[in-house]
């Protein structure tokens, strides 16, 4: 992912913190000259703030998509917009799997259920199966306030329904 930092006139890789390009400006007579901003000043600091900040995000299993919010935390955009994914999906333990593949199963045919995310499905199913089996869900299933209510919803409608699990 890159960094266009227009303050400066350069690209920088938010991975390495290297320059990789130059801004240029293109007037009426079509000849390319670097961008009006360009200095070098505070140019070795953003870029090795970049790679700081994209290392932490690695540490947290997150990865900046669009490149925004490492845009947004070194200054350059006012736009704080949530670029931000999850790299690593959830393990789930073997002896569950079978039973989260059959929840998972009912989830899709459920009219309500069916729309949300496949995060959000692959939750569902997790603590639905952890719940039957008597068993703690993965440390890696987050239940916020949004995964709550769903999870009550989810089990007055499938439980209630499905005797085959």
């Amino acid at each position: 992912m890159y960094v266009w930092d227009y303050e400066n006139g350069v690209i920088i890789d938010t991975e390495t913190g290297e320059v990789v390009g130059t801004i240029y400006e293109y007037s009426n007579d079509n000849e390319k000259k670097p961008y009006i901003g360009t200095t070098s000043f505070g140019l070795a600091e953003k870029a090795t703030k970049s790679a700081e900040i994209s290392r932490k995000l690695k540490a947290r299993g997150l990865k900046d998509s669009r490149g925004t919010y490492v845009m947004y935390k070194l200054g350059l955009t006012n736009k704080s917009v949530k670029s931000l994914k999850r790299e690593v999906e959830c393990e789930i333990p073997e002896e569950m799997k079978p039973l989260v593949k059959k929840i998972l199963k009912y989830i899709e045919e459920d009219p309500i259920l069916s729309s949300r995310s496949d995060r959000i499905k692959l939750a569902l199913a997790i603590l639905l199966a952890s719940r039957l089996s008597n068993k703690p869900a993965p440390e890696c299933v987050r239940v916020n306030k949004h995964v709550r209510k769903l999870l009550s919803l989810a089990t007055r409608r499938l439980l209630a329904v499905t005797e085959d699990l």
